[in-house]
């Protein structure tokens, strides 16, 4: 069993983190996190400790959306 997340420790962790321009696959980038941290490093903690207890991602982490944008034409015409 895991030990708990320390809500106190969360700051020194996410300070470790390195910058990268790619989203994390929450779709947000670290540097977000970095910056506004004091603004949602509690709901953040919140997400993290609830997934370790339970043991599985939150439902919005296994889920993706695609949208299909249209070249033109006949939006119902698959070759478009």
């Amino acid at each position: 069993m895991s030990s708990p997340i320390i809500k106190e420790k969360l700051g020194v962790v996410v300070a470790k983190w390195v910058n990268c321009k790619a989203p994390g696959i929450d779709g947000v980038v670290l540097k977000f996190y970095k910056k506004l941290l004091d603004v949602v490093g509690h709901d953040y903690w919140l997400m993290v400790s609830t997934t370790i207890r339970q043991g599985k991602f939150p439902i919005g982490f296994t889920q993706g959306l695609i949208t299909l944008l249209s070249k033109g034409g006949e939006k119902e015409d698959l070759n478009n």
